[in-house]
């Protein structure tokens, strides 16, 4: 983080005269998103922040450079699962007057790999699923129960799966992507199935779609595959055509209203951002321009 001439006179001022600074702002007591934040070394860390950008205070810091994904379960029982190289973790925070504090922050996966996409909370707070291998299992899409503390099933086991999933709105369902044909890995096909098993039901939607996430209303918000400055299409539930959105972004995620799409950017700079659009006006708004990617609402934001 770079500290500016003034705040450090500031600073140097301060500490001459004796007189004690002012206080830090206070962290956000109702936190909206959720984003992962890159170092300057490289390293991620967990934030979450008001939707406005403001309030921020973060929430898990493992050292892991590679890469970190994470879903949000519902803000009213402060869950939230993230992924990084080899372990899945579940964190609790809690809210307060004086903010959002993490709790407790578990490894419920230790021998994992090729994580390959986000874990997902379902709606609900009951079950986290994710796309990778455990030991002892094959590559596939997992249920981790949160109330028995154990994995309740492995459900399509498949090399084809593109590695994002999501609950539907209900949480009943897990909604997910796989390659369509060998050897073509951007071109995919969406399917659900249910949470507890059984025969996965084909949602007629295929093309070159990438990362994606499923709204309060069924619908899926995805960008295109293999390009980051690409654009972000809309499936309302059911449909297996989608709406255009916006260009130049990836890893969008809807609003618990339906309202918004959060997404992230590469600019000219090369540097990544956060924005927000607005579906019913087209708008887009800067939410952070400081090293944010991979955003997400709550579910009951």
């Amino acid at each position: 983080m770079r500290i500016s001439k003034a705040v450090i006179a500031l600073v140097l001022s301060t500490a001459l005269s004796g007189a004690k600074g002012p206080p830090p702002p206070p962290g956000t007591t109702d936190p909206q998103v959720g984003y992962v934040k890159i170092l300057n070394n490289g390293a991620r860390e967990l934030w979450v922040a008001r939707e406005d950008g403001t309030g921020s205070v973060r929430l898990a810091a493992t050292g892991a450079k590679s890469w970190m994904f994470f879903g949000l379960g519902p803000k009213s029982q402060g869950l939230v699962a993230y992924a990084i190289p080899g372990q899945l973790h579940l964190l609790h925070f809690v809210q307060g007057s004086n903010g959002v504090k993490t709790d407790t922050d578990t490894v419920i996966v230790s021998n994992g790999t090729n994580f390959a996409g986000a874990p997902a909370v379902s709606p609900t707070g009951s079950d986290v699923a994710w796309v990778g291998s455990i030991a002892g299992s094959d590559y596939g899409i997992h249920v981790y129960n949160l109330a028995t503390h154990s994995l309740i099933n492995t459900i399509t086991s498949s090399a084809t799966l593109s590695g994002w999933v999501d609950f539907s709105a209900d949480g009943s369902r897990i909604i997910y992507s796989e390659t369509v044909t060998p050897g073509d890995t951007l071109t995919l096909g969406f399917k659900s199935v249910p949470v507890s098993g059984g025969t996965p039901t084909d949602l007629g939607i295929e093309g070159k779609y990438g990362t994606f996430r499923v709204g309060p209303a069924d619908e899926i918000v995805t960008d295109t595959g293999g390009d980051p400055k690409g654009s972000l299409w809309l499936f309302p539930a059911g449909a297996t055509n989608p709406n255009p959105l916006t260009t130049n972004g990836y890893l969008p995620a809807p609003r618990c209203d339906s309202r918004y799409v959060i997404f992230a950017r590469i600019e000219s700079s090369g540097g990544t951002s956060i924005r927000k659009y607005e579906i019913a006006t087209g708008l887009t708004t800067t939410f952070s321009a400081t090293g944010g990617i991979s955003p997400d609402y709550f579910p009951d934001c």
